[in-house]
């Protein structure tokens, strides 16, 4: 029988984690403007979603679901951002005092959006020097601090929420430069197959949870089948948008296609669709 007062117990090993279990979690796939298509976001807000994905787009549907979401109490949301195959990371090169490659800076994800981003370098306050990142109207978003070797840069850059920093072929650190536009950016929407949007499920693993899944605005047989598929592998419920139609047959066969697939019992659908406030008031 253990006395009275403090037991200490060492462990050789930490105790085993448990699985998350929240199955108010929603998983969201979509085309959102900004922000990494590599992995899934965490959204616990509409302002994360503004800062890490980029605020609403004519092209998408993702903020005004993601506002719903929270609106109506929802707490925890991952994002898969969609792209297509050709995205690209905007880019600039920072170079030593002999014009060689010292630094290469990426915007943290594909899309035009990056070249909005600009890249300086000045000298360290103490020594050494600093890297900042700007807005394009020259609001310093992040500044580094002093730095004195090149793998500093590239260590701080993986803690930022605009870039990544990789090193260059030059063996030296960056010289003191002005502000310049990232380019390159580009989302290449227009080419997104199902393949892309597969991909971007696929982000959402086993391991991070029950919940929902969704891709809002998607509401092709294909899409229903993969988020069925998805949910039936990974514990998850699919909630499938159905086409926006007062027809009813055309929901009826919607709904019909996606219930006759090998998953559908993972799935279930709504109509109408729901219509909310919009940004600007007297809207939706």
């Amino acid at each position: 029988m253990t006395r009275p007062g403090t037991v200490v117990s060492v462990l050789s090993t930490p105790p085993p984690g448990f699985a998350p279990t929240d199955t108010g979690v929603w998983f969201a796939a979509g085309l959102c403007d900004q922000g990494r298509s590599d992995m899934p976001t965490l959204i616990q807000s509409i302002d994360d979603f503004n800062t890490y994905l980029g605020g609403r787009q004519t092209y998408s549907v993702m903020y005004d679901a993601i506002e719903t979401f929270f609106r109506e109490g929802g707490a925890t949301c991952y994002v898969a951002r969609v792209v297509g195959p050709a995205a690209a990371k905007a880019a600039h090169n920072l170079l030593d005092a002999s014009a060689g490659i010292s630094l290469v800076v990426n915007a943290i994800g594909p899309g035009a959006y990056g070249n909005s981003l600009k890249v300086q370098v000045l000298n360290g306050v103490v020594s050494g020097y600093q890297v900042q990142v700007l807005d394009s109207n020259n609001n310093v978003l992040e500044n580094s601090g002093d730095l004195q070797l090149q793998t500093d840069a590239v260590n701080w850059s993986q803690y930022s929420k605009y870039v990544r920093i990789t090193l260059g072929a030059s063996a030296l650190v960056p010289a003191v430069a002005a502000a310049a536009l990232l380019s390159g950016g580009n989302d290449d929407r227009g080419n997104i197959t199902d393949a892309q949007w597969l991909a971007a499920l696929n982000l959402f693993t086993k391991d991070m949870g029950p919940g929902q899944v969704s891709a809002p605005g998607r509401t092709t047989d294909v899409g229903h089948t993969q988020l069925c598929d998805h949910a039936a592998a990974n514990n998850r419920c699919a909630v499938l948008d159905l086409p926006d139609t007062p027809t009813l047959a055309t929901l009826e066969t919607s709904a019909t296609n996606a219930g006759s697939t090998s998953h559908g019992q993972y799935g279930a659908a709504f109509t109408p669709w729901v219509v909310v406030p919009g940004i600007v008031a007297g809207t939706t």
